[in-house]
């Protein structure tokens, strides 16, 4: 439980966020549990800075939390005690704010993207002279949290920046990354598999007659819905050699608008057979149409397992 707490403290932007998890979380906890916690939450409050006022209706706030054994008075000695502490250990040494210390050091912010819609953008810090790098998705959004980053990866105490409202700071980091910015992008396994799945169907034959298609193991032709019904054998096959599900790939081509957002896949009635087939647009693909009256030809090569 401690450990749950401490992490959701960890993931909170504000010392408000911060609080309001202790006053859900904390009545039910043991008393170790709350000598552990209380304290991370009176730490990050020195770490901001705040003014007395805050910080006295902050301890009075953690107090007044249902069953919390710290009184306003002993929080008040503790966070003094802690006040100290950090004044102690940074002695003389001056922190740089947040926002000097990324001017000063940052070379490059790598935007990294990929073809695939389901995964979020990175940005890859790039540290002038080091090897080691900043890798975020949303946390540079949070100065606190971009802090701590800083600390956990190059050992460096910065102080709060110029900018220190959310809004202020989210305009400011995204004009700092625009400024340092490459883009890279890679392709996705769903990508990929959309593209292979184009590749089998383009230039393969697609019959009119579905019963004729389903027998010979071909994809067929509606020409009524001018789509494409292709056998589910062949989505899972194409998936299972990109390590993705056919679900993934319903859903990317959902977003895509490659298909319909009721989905693709179907049940179809194929003599006394109801086998499932995708349909997609003819658009998707250049098959070879193939009509009943183009049937006059060599067939033998329909005939394997792996057809289609």
């Amino acid at each position: 439980m401690k450990g749950e707490i401490l992490e959701k403290i960890e993931n909170c932007e504000s010392i408000d966020e911060k609080i309001t998890v202790c006053r859900k979380q904390l009545p039910d906890a043991e008393p170790p549990v709350q000598n552990e916690v209380i304290p991370v939450v009176l730490k990050d409050i020195v770490h901001e800075e705040v003014g007395d006022v805050f910080v006295g209706a902050h301890l009075g706030a953690i107090a007044d939390i249902s069953g919390v054994n710290f009184t306003k008075t002993s929080l008040k000695k503790l966070y003094k005690q802690y006040k100290e502490e950090e004044v102690d250990s940074l002695g003389t040494e001056q922190k740089i704010p947040l926002d000097k210390w990324l001017m000063d050091n940052v070379e490059k912010v790598v935007k990294k993207t990929t073809t695939d819609t389901n995964v979020d953008v990175t940005y890859i810090f790039h540290i002038q002279g080091e090897q080691k790098t900043i890798e975020t998705k949303q946390d540079h959004y949070s100065f606190t949290r971009l802090s701590k980053l800083v600390y956990k990866q190059f050992d460096a105490q910065t102080a709060d920046p110029s900018e220190k409202a959310n809004d202020a700071w989210g305009d400011w980091i995204e004009a700092f990354i625009t400024r340092h910015k490459e883009e890279e992008e890679f392709v996705g396994p769903r990508t990929q598999v959309i593209e292979e799945l184009q590749e089998r169907i383009d230039g393969s034959d697609a019959y009119t007659d579905i019963e004729l298609a389903y027998n010979r193991r071909r994809i067929h032709y509606d020409e009524e819905e001018d789509a494409y019904n292709v056998p589910s054998r062949l989505i899972t096959s194409v998936c299972e050699e990109f390590g993705i599900t056919p679900e993934a790939l319903s859903s990317e081509m959902k977003k895509k608008e490659i298909v319909a957002s009721g989905g693709c896949s179907t049940k179809k009635q194929v003599g006394d057979h109801r086998p499932r087939f995708w349909e997609i647009p003819s658009d998707f693909a250049n098959a070879n149409i193939v009509s009943e009256e183009d049937e006059e030809f060599d067939t033998s090569r329909y005939g394997g397992e792996n057809d289609v």
